[in-house]
């Protein structure tokens, strides 16, 4: 036995109000989420503590706080329903100012920016300069 002591989650977190918010790394590639033993924290203490995500499924954090690792504010949805939930499914403008309007925008479709929303005039303006770029060079 290599007398190395195997730390305990519940040792990583401070109790505020109902979360159990993590108080160890957090990584600045996967927006901020906590991370224990190289995965998302909320993740892998969800997974010892109910069981496992089934498969196309991804935590949502209900209580709004990505470092809560608390596993009954998270509830396995999809991609979609995630984004519907969060606050950029409600944004009533996009990055550019364009305004959001019923069915004037679309998901993105894209692998890279899966689940991102991009505006139609945005989309718009973006093809007529690739148009004028490629009538440029031809």
């Amino acid at each position: 036995m290599s007398g190395k002591r195997i730390m305990d989650w519940r040792e990583c977190v401070i109790p505020t109000g109902d979360c159990l918010v993590w108080t160890r790394a957090i990584s600045r590639s996967s927006g901020g989420y906590g991370v224990w033993r190289g995965h998302n924290a909320h993740r892998t203490i969800y997974e010892m503590e109910v069981g496992p995500v089934s498969e196309g499924l991804e935590l949502d954090h209900l209580c709004r706080n990505r470092l809560c690792v608390n596993p009954a504010h998270l509830e396995p949805v999809t991609h979609w329903e995630n984004l519907r939930r969060s606050g950029k499914a409600t944004a009533t403008h996009c990055f550019r100012g364009h305004e959001y309007r019923p069915f004037d925008w679309e998901p993105d479709g894209s692998r890279r920016e899966m689940g991102r929303r991009r505006c139609k005039e945005c989309r718009r303006l973006y093809a007529r300069a690739r148009r004028a770029a490629v009538k440029q060079v031809a």
